[in-house]
Protein backbone atom coordinates (compact mmCIF):
# COMPACT_ATOMS: atom_id res chain seq x y z
CA UNK A 1 0.00 0.00 0.00
CA UNK A 2 3.20 2.24 0.88
CA UNK A 3 3.99 1.71 -2.62
CA UNK A 4 1.23 4.06 -4.11
CA UNK A 5 1.86 7.17 -1.66
CA UNK A 6 5.04 8.19 -3.12
CA UNK A 7 3.54 8.88 -6.63
CA UNK A 8 0.11 10.17 -5.34
CA UNK A 9 1.97 12.42 -2.92
CA UNK A 10 4.51 13.57 -6.00
CA UNK A 11 1.11 14.06 -8.22
CA UNK A 12 -0.47 16.30 -5.32
CA UNK A 13 2.41 18.20 -4.87
CA UNK A 14 2.65 19.25 -8.70
CA UNK A 15 -1.07 20.69 -8.71
CA UNK A 16 -0.26 22.39 -5.46
CA UNK A 17 2.80 24.09 -7.09
CA UNK A 18 1.08 24.55 -10.15
CA UNK A 19 -2.51 26.40 -8.32
CA UNK A 20 0.40 28.58 -6.50
CA UNK A 21 2.11 29.73 -9.40
CA UNK A 22 -0.93 30.48 -11.56
CA UNK A 23 -2.54 32.90 -9.07
CA UNK A 24 0.65 34.43 -6.90
CA UNK A 25 2.66 37.09 -8.43
CA UNK A 26 6.03 36.50 -9.79
CA UNK A 27 9.32 37.52 -8.60
CA UNK A 28 9.12 41.58 -8.58
CA UNK A 29 5.48 41.81 -8.74
CA UNK A 30 5.06 41.36 -11.99
CA UNK A 31 1.85 38.97 -13.52
CA UNK A 32 0.89 37.19 -16.41
CA UNK A 33 -1.37 40.37 -16.73
CA UNK A 34 1.15 42.59 -16.81
CA UNK A 35 3.57 40.74 -19.14
CA UNK A 36 -0.05 40.20 -21.70
CA UNK A 37 0.05 43.93 -21.60
CA UNK A 38 3.10 44.77 -22.62
CA UNK A 39 3.12 41.75 -25.14
CA UNK A 40 0.26 43.70 -27.00
CA UNK A 41 2.45 47.10 -26.31
CA UNK A 42 5.05 46.38 -27.95
CA UNK A 43 3.26 44.54 -30.94
CA UNK A 44 1.50 47.50 -31.38
CA UNK A 45 4.29 49.73 -31.49
CA UNK A 46 6.20 47.20 -34.18
CA UNK A 47 2.79 48.00 -36.34
CA UNK A 48 2.91 51.45 -35.77
CA UNK A 49 6.28 52.12 -36.89
CA UNK A 50 5.14 49.76 -40.18
CA UNK A 51 2.66 52.40 -40.46
CA UNK A 52 0.06 49.59 -40.05
CA UNK A 53 -2.13 52.13 -38.00
CA UNK A 54 -5.25 49.60 -37.96
CA UNK A 55 -3.85 46.86 -36.47
CA UNK A 56 -1.53 49.05 -34.21
CA UNK A 57 -4.76 50.58 -33.42
CA UNK A 58 -6.75 47.34 -32.01
CA UNK A 59 -3.65 45.99 -30.27
CA UNK A 60 -3.07 49.83 -28.55
CA UNK A 61 -6.99 49.15 -27.30
CA UNK A 62 -5.68 45.51 -26.09
CA UNK A 63 -3.19 46.85 -24.20
CA UNK A 64 -5.24 49.30 -22.55
CA UNK A 65 -7.57 47.06 -21.12
CA UNK A 66 -5.15 44.78 -19.47
CA UNK A 67 -2.78 47.88 -18.11
CA UNK A 68 -6.30 49.23 -16.85
CA UNK A 69 -7.03 45.47 -15.19
CA UNK A 70 -3.78 46.46 -12.96
CA UNK A 71 -4.72 50.38 -12.68
CA UNK A 72 -0.84 51.10 -14.52
CA UNK A 73 -2.05 54.52 -15.40
CA UNK A 74 1.02 55.36 -16.77
CA UNK A 75 0.78 52.95 -19.24
CA UNK A 76 -2.83 53.28 -20.02
CA UNK A 77 -2.18 57.16 -21.36
CA UNK A 78 0.74 55.85 -23.29
CA UNK A 79 -1.31 53.78 -25.24
CA UNK A 80 -4.24 56.06 -25.68
CA UNK A 81 -1.61 58.84 -26.79
CA UNK A 82 0.15 56.44 -29.58
CA UNK A 83 -3.53 55.85 -31.23
CA UNK A 84 -3.97 59.93 -30.70
CA UNK A 85 -0.47 60.15 -32.73
CA UNK A 86 -1.69 57.62 -35.30
CA UNK A 87 -4.83 59.50 -35.82
CA UNK A 88 -2.86 62.33 -36.24
CA UNK A 89 -1.23 60.21 -39.22
CA UNK A 90 -4.83 60.03 -40.73
CA UNK A 91 -5.64 63.48 -40.65
CA UNK A 92 -8.60 62.19 -38.31
CA UNK A 93 -8.27 64.89 -36.07
CA UNK A 94 -11.41 64.94 -34.37
CA UNK A 95 -10.34 61.24 -32.52
CA UNK A 96 -7.01 63.01 -31.98
CA UNK A 97 -8.97 65.71 -29.62
CA UNK A 98 -10.85 63.01 -28.42
CA UNK A 99 -8.33 60.95 -27.02
CA UNK A 100 -5.84 63.87 -26.54
CA UNK A 101 -8.77 65.22 -24.01
CA UNK A 102 -8.96 61.39 -22.24
CA UNK A 103 -5.33 60.92 -21.65
CA UNK A 104 -5.00 64.79 -20.21
CA UNK A 105 -7.70 64.29 -17.69
CA UNK A 106 -5.78 61.17 -16.95
CA UNK A 107 -2.32 62.27 -16.72
CA UNK A 108 -3.72 65.34 -14.35
CA UNK A 109 -5.81 63.04 -11.89
CA UNK A 110 -3.18 60.12 -11.67
CA UNK A 111 0.18 60.38 -13.61
CA UNK A 112 1.84 64.03 -13.39
CA UNK A 113 4.58 62.33 -14.85
CA UNK A 114 3.30 61.86 -18.20
CA UNK A 115 2.19 65.63 -18.33
CA UNK A 116 5.28 65.84 -20.94
CA UNK A 117 3.97 63.32 -23.02
CA UNK A 118 0.57 64.43 -23.22
CA UNK A 119 1.70 68.24 -23.74
CA UNK A 120 3.87 66.37 -27.02
CA UNK A 121 0.92 64.72 -28.62
CA UNK A 122 -0.83 68.61 -28.09
CA UNK A 123 2.04 69.98 -30.17
CA UNK A 124 1.47 67.10 -32.89
CA UNK A 125 -2.08 68.07 -32.61
CA UNK A 126 -1.71 72.02 -32.66
CA UNK A 127 0.89 71.64 -36.03
CA UNK A 128 -1.68 69.56 -38.08
CA UNK A 129 -4.27 72.14 -37.37
CA UNK A 130 -2.15 74.36 -38.64
CA UNK A 131 -1.01 76.25 -35.20
CA UNK A 132 3.01 76.28 -35.93
CA UNK A 133 3.09 78.74 -33.15
CA UNK A 134 1.50 76.72 -30.31
CA UNK A 135 3.46 73.80 -31.51
CA UNK A 136 6.94 75.49 -31.58
CA UNK A 137 5.87 76.54 -28.20
CA UNK A 138 5.31 73.49 -26.76
CA UNK A 139 8.44 71.31 -27.85
CA UNK A 140 10.05 74.90 -27.10
CA UNK A 141 9.54 73.80 -23.38
CA UNK A 142 9.43 70.24 -23.17
CA UNK A 143 13.40 70.62 -24.79
CA UNK A 144 14.26 73.18 -22.29
CA UNK A 145 12.63 70.42 -19.67
CA UNK A 146 15.89 67.86 -21.28
CA UNK A 147 19.60 67.87 -20.55
CA UNK A 148 21.04 68.85 -23.92
CA UNK A 149 23.08 65.41 -25.30
CA UNK A 150 20.54 63.43 -24.46
CA UNK A 151 18.51 61.17 -26.61
CA UNK A 152 14.82 62.92 -26.00
CA UNK A 153 16.49 66.53 -26.10
CA UNK A 154 17.40 65.60 -29.94
CA UNK A 155 14.52 64.23 -30.67
CA UNK A 156 12.53 67.22 -29.57
CA UNK A 157 14.51 69.86 -30.34
CA UNK A 158 14.62 67.99 -34.46
CA UNK A 159 10.92 67.90 -34.11
CA UNK A 160 10.71 71.87 -33.50
CA UNK A 161 13.16 72.36 -36.17
CA UNK A 162 11.11 70.19 -38.49
CA UNK A 163 8.23 73.00 -37.90
CA UNK A 164 10.34 76.10 -37.69
CA UNK A 165 13.19 75.54 -39.35
CA UNK A 166 14.41 79.41 -38.82
CA UNK A 167 14.00 78.48 -34.82
CA UNK A 168 16.93 75.97 -34.33
CA UNK A 169 20.31 76.21 -35.72
CA UNK A 170 20.68 73.65 -38.88
CA UNK A 171 24.56 73.18 -37.29
CA UNK A 172 22.85 72.06 -33.61
CA UNK A 173 20.90 69.45 -35.59
CA UNK A 174 23.98 68.08 -37.46
CA UNK A 175 25.62 67.69 -34.16
CA UNK A 176 22.57 65.56 -32.71
CA UNK A 177 22.45 63.55 -35.55
CA UNK A 178 26.39 62.40 -35.49
CA UNK A 179 26.30 62.33 -31.70
CA UNK A 180 23.30 59.60 -31.97
CA UNK A 181 24.67 57.82 -34.77
CA UNK A 182 27.74 57.47 -32.60
CA UNK A 183 25.91 55.76 -29.77
CA UNK A 184 24.14 53.68 -32.64
CA UNK A 185 27.40 52.53 -33.19
CA UNK A 186 28.41 51.74 -29.73
CA UNK A 187 25.02 50.13 -29.14
CA UNK A 188 24.33 52.49 -26.35
CA UNK A 189 21.47 54.09 -28.06
CA UNK A 190 18.36 53.38 -26.14
CA UNK A 191 15.54 54.56 -28.58
CA UNK A 192 15.73 53.68 -32.08
CA UNK A 193 12.53 55.53 -33.02
CA UNK A 194 14.41 58.96 -32.09
CA UNK A 195 17.30 58.30 -34.63
CA UNK A 196 15.04 57.20 -37.14
CA UNK A 197 13.47 60.13 -36.96
CA UNK A 198 16.35 62.86 -36.55
CA UNK A 199 18.41 61.15 -39.71
CA UNK A 200 15.55 60.97 -42.00
CA UNK A 201 14.50 64.67 -41.27
CA UNK A 202 18.09 66.17 -41.44
CA UNK A 203 18.36 63.96 -44.78
CA UNK A 204 15.29 65.26 -46.14
CA UNK A 205 16.22 68.81 -45.43
CA UNK A 206 19.75 68.67 -46.93
CA UNK A 207 18.51 67.10 -49.57
CA UNK A 208 15.57 69.73 -50.65
CA UNK A 209 17.98 72.64 -49.81
CA UNK A 210 20.49 70.87 -52.15
CA UNK A 211 23.26 71.22 -49.23
CA UNK A 212 25.39 68.31 -49.80
CA UNK A 213 27.96 66.93 -46.39
CA UNK A 214 30.45 64.49 -46.25
CA UNK A 215 28.22 62.01 -44.04
CA UNK A 216 25.34 62.43 -45.92
CA UNK A 217 25.54 59.43 -48.28
CA UNK A 218 26.36 57.35 -45.06
CA UNK A 219 23.01 58.63 -42.83
CA UNK A 220 21.20 57.42 -45.82
CA UNK A 221 22.76 54.12 -45.98
CA UNK A 222 22.21 53.41 -42.43
CA UNK A 223 18.88 54.89 -42.19
CA UNK A 224 18.05 52.04 -45.60
CA UNK A 225 19.60 49.78 -43.02
CA UNK A 226 17.64 50.32 -40.38
CA UNK A 227 14.14 50.34 -41.91
CA UNK A 228 15.03 47.69 -43.78
CA UNK A 229 15.85 45.85 -40.16
CA UNK A 230 12.37 46.84 -38.90
CA UNK A 231 10.43 45.90 -42.15
CA UNK A 232 9.75 49.20 -42.30
CA UNK A 233 8.77 48.83 -45.99
CA UNK A 234 7.12 52.10 -47.06
CA UNK A 235 9.46 54.35 -45.65
CA UNK A 236 12.42 52.04 -47.05
CA UNK A 237 10.60 53.25 -50.35
CA UNK A 238 10.62 56.94 -49.54
CA UNK A 239 14.42 56.55 -48.35
CA UNK A 240 15.07 54.86 -51.71
CA UNK A 241 13.34 57.75 -53.65
CA UNK A 242 15.32 60.03 -51.38
CA UNK A 243 18.60 58.27 -51.79
CA UNK A 244 17.98 58.50 -56.06
CA UNK A 245 17.08 61.97 -55.53
CA UNK A 246 20.35 63.05 -53.58
CA UNK A 247 22.65 60.72 -56.02
CA UNK A 248 20.93 63.01 -58.88
CA UNK A 249 22.07 66.07 -58.03
CA UNK A 250 25.49 65.61 -56.90
CA UNK A 251 25.57 64.18 -60.38
CA UNK A 252 25.96 60.43 -59.84
CA UNK A 253 23.02 58.88 -62.64
CA UNK A 254 24.64 55.50 -61.83
CA UNK A 255 23.47 55.26 -58.65
CA UNK A 256 20.77 57.10 -58.74
CA UNK A 257 19.00 54.95 -61.58
CA UNK A 258 20.32 51.94 -58.74
CA UNK A 259 18.01 53.08 -56.02
CA UNK A 260 15.10 53.75 -58.55
CA UNK A 261 15.16 50.40 -59.72
CA UNK A 262 15.36 49.24 -56.08
CA UNK A 263 11.51 50.94 -55.86
CA UNK A 264 10.42 49.15 -58.78
CA UNK A 265 12.02 45.82 -57.44
CA UNK A 266 10.28 46.20 -54.39
CA UNK A 267 6.97 47.12 -56.27
CA UNK A 268 6.39 44.51 -58.42
CA UNK A 269 7.05 41.90 -55.43
CA UNK A 270 4.89 43.01 -52.72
Amino acid sequence: MGQFRLPILCALLVVLLAACSASAPREYGVTQIQDQARHYYNWAEQLRLQTAYTEADKKYKKAYALFAARNDVKWMINSVLKRALMAIQRQDLPLAEQLLSQATKMAEYESASSLQAVKFVAAQLAHAQGDNEQAVQLLGQITLSHQADSEPYWYYLTQQWKIAPESVASADIARGVDWLVERYKLKQLEQIEILMFTLNTYCQFMIEQKQDSDKLADYLSRLIAIYANYEMTSKLQLTFAMTARYYQQIGDNQKAAYYRQKIVMMTSEL
